[in-house]
């Protein structure tokens, strides 16, 4: 029998959202999925009142589109009610929607935070896409048995089951009510408030399964390992200095919180500095780094202290 994946990547359109001062992470984000999709295209939403000149240079950026762009429903009042995290999380809807537009002939899309990195193929979720019309992956996949078990399952209780850094959708009609939902919801309520349930973006993709058809949930473990589910997954290099997730190939890890909870979890579940993932981060870090990680990263956000009132007058005075 042959298994293998035939996959057309000419038909994906992969999706980001970045402020400015993550240009550095979208670009290595970018060249990872380019270097494993070849013929996908590579749609960066860029949090910012102007487009930097940079994004003009790199290649592996096929199409750049300013945030006020994207048909968000009176875009300054909802950029006013956030902070740059805040409003990158709120975007993703919008972005997918404004892609299904942009590339009205193809069918399946994918949502990659900018602080990914591909490290295989993409091929099964486009298998996957032609049978579904949603994908989520939870931020774990086994009870945790080991190293503040209870504590990790709270978390997850707290922050959301679903991890919104990654999604999938096919171009279906149930997908569309889905992205709506989800744009209705962010537009007034992503950000983070415990006492109301709420954490960002992410909280909601809890009620996915429950609300819409064709939700398929991600079971592999080499999809979005991260910081969250290192005590339960195992990071190697084989002879073909490939990554390994629990014997898989690794297909991306989400570096979210570099220099925080990241660094925290690898010192707590992976002790071994002769662990593969110390090889990794240190790539990673060099990665970003070489992409201008110092030229971007101070940069100031153009909507930071935001006044939606003196917009409004200046704009009533013009």
């Amino acid at each position: 029998m042959n298994n293998t994946i035939h996959a057309r990547w000419d038909h994906v359109i992969v999706c980001s959202v970045a402020g400015g001062n993550h240009l550095s992470f979208a670009k290595v984000l970018a060249k990872s999925v380019k270097e494993n999709a070849k013929h996908c295209k590579f749609v960066l939403c860029l949090v910012e009142e102007e487009i930097h000149p940079d994004t003009k240079k790199i290649d592996f950026f096929d199409h750049v589109v300013l945030a006020k762009d994207i048909g968000v429903p009176n875009f300054y009042k909802f950029v006013s009610k956030y902070n740059l995290y805040e409003a990158a999380c709120a975007l993703k809807p919008y972005l997918l929607q404004y892609a299904f537009n942009v590339y009205g002939k193809e069918e399946k899309f994918l949502y990659l935070d900018s602080d990914l990195c591909v490290y295989g193929s993409l091929d099964k979720l486009e298998v996957l896409l032609e049978k579904h019309s949603i994908l989520l992956t939870p931020h774990r996949l086994e009870p945790q048995d080991i190293l503040n078990s209870i504590d990790e399952e709270i978390v997850n209780l707290r922050d959301g089951v679903y991890q919104a850094g990654f999604f999938g959708v096919r171009k279906t009609t149930e997908s569309e009510r889905f992205l709506q939902w989800w744009a209705d919801r962010n537009q007034d309520y992503s950000y983070n408030d415990p006492s109301e349930g709420l954490f960002l973006d992410q909280k909601w993709l809890d009620l996915v399964p429950c609300f819409f058809d064709g939700v398929h949930v991600i079971q592999d473990p080499e999809y979005n390992m991260a910081s969250w589910n290192l005590s339960q997954r195992n990071l190697t290099l084989n002879d073909n200095n490939q990554y390994l997730v629990n014997a898989r190939p690794l297909v991306f890890f989400h570096y979210s919180g570099m220099g925080k909870w990241l660094d925290n979890s690898i010192r707590l579940h992976v002790p071994d500095k002769s662990n593969a993932i110390y090889r990794m981060v240190s790539e990673y870090v060099l990665a970003y780094t070489r992409m201008g990680y110092h030229k971007y990263i101070h940069n100031p956000w153009s909507y930071e202290n935001f006044d939606y009132e003196k917009y409004l007058m200046k704009k009533w005075m013009n």
